[in-house]
C-alpha cells in the first residue's frame, strides 16, 4: 500500500518490520526485497537470498534473486540463480525472457 503510494520509506519499514516479526516467512523477505531493490540493492539481495533458501521451489525468487545479482555486478551469481529458476519453471515467459536474455548477453565475467 504504502510502496504503491509513493511513500517508499514507509513501505521499506514496513518490510523490515514484516520480515523481522516472521523471519520464517518467504513471502515476507519476497515482499522486503521487492521493495528494497529501488533503494537498496544490497538488502535486496539478502532478501531475495533469503526467500530462495526459505522457499528453494520459488522460481519467481530465484529470478529476482538472479535480477538483484546482475544489477549488483555479480554475473556468475545471476547465471547460476537465472538458471535455478529455467531448471524451476522451464515454461514460465517471464523466467524465459528474463533468463534467456540474460544468458544469451554472453558468459559470465569470471571477476
Amino acid at each position: 500500500m504504502y510502496h504503491e503510494a509513493g511513500f517508499h520509506p514507509q513501505a521499506l519499514q514496513h518490510a523490515r518490520e514484516a520480515a523481522k516479526a516472521a523471519p520464517s516467512e518467504a513471502r515476507a523477505w519476497h515482499l522486503l526485497g521487492v521493495i528494497a531493490t529501488a533503494s537498496d540493492p544490497a538488502e535486496a539481495e539478502m532478501a531475495f537470498t533469503e526467500v530462495v533458501r526459505r522457499a528453494p521451489k520459488n522460481a519467481v525468487a530465484a529470478l529476482d534473486l538472479a535480477a538483484v545479482l546482475s544489477a549488483n555486478s555479480k554475473p556468475a551469481e545471476a547465471e547460476a540463480a537465472y538458471r535455478s529458476a529455467l531448471s524451476l519453471a522451464p515454461k514460465d515467459p517471464a523466467v524465459q525472457v528474463e533468463g534467456g536474455a540474460f544468458l544469451c548477453s554472453g558468459p559470465a565475467d569470471p571477476a
